[in-house]
């Protein structure tokens, strides 16, 4: 409403339409919490198609997320829609991306010696001649013949990292590592 100079009053009416925001929803990730070292995987399915994501590790260019490039901790990927009216809508999902876990040796002979240094609870000695061990988290094996064997450090924490170091006996050498972080599978 409005008057003007002469006193004269006039009213004019505006109808304005409010679109809603379109819905939109993203499922979440097959594996989480993924290995820093892990392959990308395709990212999760999303409802209506022909949006975007956003964050670190998404790649719109072939749907996957990467956790390498994403990096260590919680990873947030919003996948956003824009409607034919040209409303907005987001959805996002959280992934954790976890480091590889790392452990030191010490050799003598046939003989190693191994101690962790990780954060995890559930871990998994693999000493690559058939023997195991998950019940010391510094534990020792000997090995029967001369020879190259994987020794690896599974970390059991729902993503199962693991580094994994190939060894020559007998030697007599220390040293530490930290492995690349990969899906830990046991012949």
């Amino acid at each position: 409403m409005g008057t003007d100079s002469l006193g004269c009053v006039d009213t004019e009416t505006v109808f304005v339409n409010v679109n809603p925001k379109p819905s939109v929803s993203i499922g979440n990730f097959i594996k989480n919490p993924m290995c820093l070292k892990d392959n990308p995987v395709i990212l999760p399915a999303v409802s209506p198609a022909g949006g975007t994501f956003i964050g670190h590790g998404a790649s719109n260019t072939d749907n996957t997320f990467s956790p390498d490039w994403a990096g260590l901790g919680f990873n947030d990927v919003t996948y956003q829609y824009t409607a034919p009216n040209g409303c907005i809508g987001e959805a996002k999902t959280t992934v954790e991306v976890i480091g590889s876990p790392n452990f030191s040796y010490q050799t003598s002979g046939n003989s190693i010696t191994l101690t962790s240094s990780i954060a995890c609870t559930n871990y998994y000695w693999d000493f690559g001649d058939g023997n195991t061990n998950s019940l010391t988290l510094n534990p020792a094996n000997t090995y029967a013949n001369d020879g190259i064997y994987t020794v690896c450090l599974v970390c059991n924490d729902n993503a199962n990292c693991a580094s994994c170091l190939n060894l020559t006996f007998p030697s007599n050498e220390s040293g530490s590592f930290i492995g690349t972080c990969l899906l830990y599978t046991s012949d």
